[in-house]
């Protein structure tokens, strides 16, 4: 494993922890798997490139695999969905490495074959299938595969529930997308170039930003396929790439995840916090309490209103606390007889007290819970922005 993404895990590790604390776990498992799988992904050898195939029904996404692994190793069907569990088709020796990560992924099936030890190909479900398991299994796996080759057919590379349903949600991995116009001997040259040209305008139309389409014929209607050594040629030049650049990838989603689940980071506590100490103070010193703690409430629940999430919910319990909290100081400064009654006030409390004391005490005793449930806030946000400025810089540093 390169000690740079190494490195990147342990901060990942860091950032989760302690955002973990602070935001709904329906954010922070799943960064947290993630982070664990790439752990296990970058335990086996780098130069072995995980290739999924996903297309719809009919396409040739099967007898793409079939023609690259130079034999008949996956199931071949046009009219109803065929593949209904991921095939992985690898070389043995291969396989006996993977075999544990498979194993995570929920890929059961396994064939070995005589191919190069650096590739593995793995034949996903229809995308277009009435199955809603075999969806879901799709978008499981793309996340944690090195390249995802999209097969499409002349009549639905505009299918919209490729667009809209699979790229343009997983636009984030585009940078691992790798397009094919499969069965193009059934197009003339021109045509050919035309739905090749229309294609790209398509997913650059998703957002892609400079996306590479290639035709092929994995099982032409006569002669042998064509396009394969280009295609195999175009997934060896990403062997060096794809797991790193993968990997900086999902880490820079954790970082975006978890700051967007800790919320706002321009929250300027402090400055805030002052100026309503100061109108507090002096209703106060007024004998205005209501007002005061009025005044209060609505600073920290509208702290909590911005931060959301479970910083949110620690700040609107705290908020809760502001009455009593006010209430018991002013009694702590007026003094209590024996009796537990409120000794007799004066007509400004800043006669015993000093608007400066009164301050610092509103400070320390009534926000100081605040400060506390924001300081954790703050440590985290530090931790995940320290995560992506690296996971940027390594990007940077290594050209992927």
């Amino acid at each position: 494993m390169p000690d740079s993404i190494a490195g990147l895990l342990e901060k990942a590790d860091l950032a989760v922890a302690a955002a973990s604390l602070l935001a709904d776990d329906s954010i922070t498992a799943p960064i947290a798997r993630a982070a664990s799988m790439l752990r296990r992904r970058l335990d086996y050898p780098e130069d072995l490139l995980l290739v999924g195939f996903a297309g719809g029904t009919g396409s040739g996404k099967s007898s793409l695999v079939n023609a690259i692994a130079g034999s008949e190793v996956a199931v071949v069907g046009g009219l109803r969905p065929t593949t209904d569990r991921p095939l992985a088709v690898l070389s043995a020796r291969s396989s006996r490495q993977v075999r544990g990560y498979f194993n995570d992924l929920g890929v059961e099936d396994v064939a070995s074959t005589e191919m190069p030890d650096w590739l593995c190909l793995i034949d996903l479900p229809d995308t277009d299938s009435v199955e809603l398991g075999h969806r879901l299994q799709v978008e499981t796996l793309v996340p944690h595969l090195d390249v995802i080759v999209w097969v499409v057919d002349p009549e639905k590379y505009r299918d919209s529930s490729l667009h809209h349903d699979y790229l343009r949600p997983l636009l984030a991995h585009s940078g691992r997308f790798l397009f094919v116009l499969n069965q193009a001997d059934r197009l003339s040259g021109e045509t050919r170039t035309m739905v090749l040209s229309d294609f790209h305008r398509a997913l650059v139309d998703d957002g892609m930003e400079s996306p590479t389409v290639r035709p092929t014929a994995a099982a032409p209607r006569s002669g042998p396929p064509s396009g394969i050594v280009e295609l195999i040629d175009e997934l060896r030049s990403r062997r060096s790439s794809g797991v790193i650049a993968r990997a900086l990838v999902d880490l820079q989603e954790t970082a975006s995840s978890l700051i967007g689940a800790l919320g706002p980071s321009n929250l300027d506590y402090e400055a805030r916090a002052s100026a309503v100490t100061e109108e507090v103070t002096r209703a106060i010193v007024m004998n205005k309490e209501n007002e005061a703690s009025d005044r209060l409430v609505a600073f920290v629940e509208g702290l909590s209103n911005e931060v959301g999430a479970v910083t949110g919910q620690r700040l609107r319990s705290a908020a809760a606390r502001v009455p009593i909290e006010i209430q018991q100081l002013v009694e702590d400064v007026r003094g209590k007889p024996d009796g537990g009654a409120t000794a007799p006030g004066v007509g400004n409390l800043s006669d015993k007290v000093g608007d400066a004391a009164w301050g610092a005490a509103i400070s320390d005793r009534v926000l100081g819970q605040v400060r506390e449930i924001l300081r954790a806030r703050a440590s985290a946000l530090a931790l995940v922005t320290d995560l992506s400025i690296s996971a940027a810089a390594v990007r940077t540093r290594m050209g992927v």
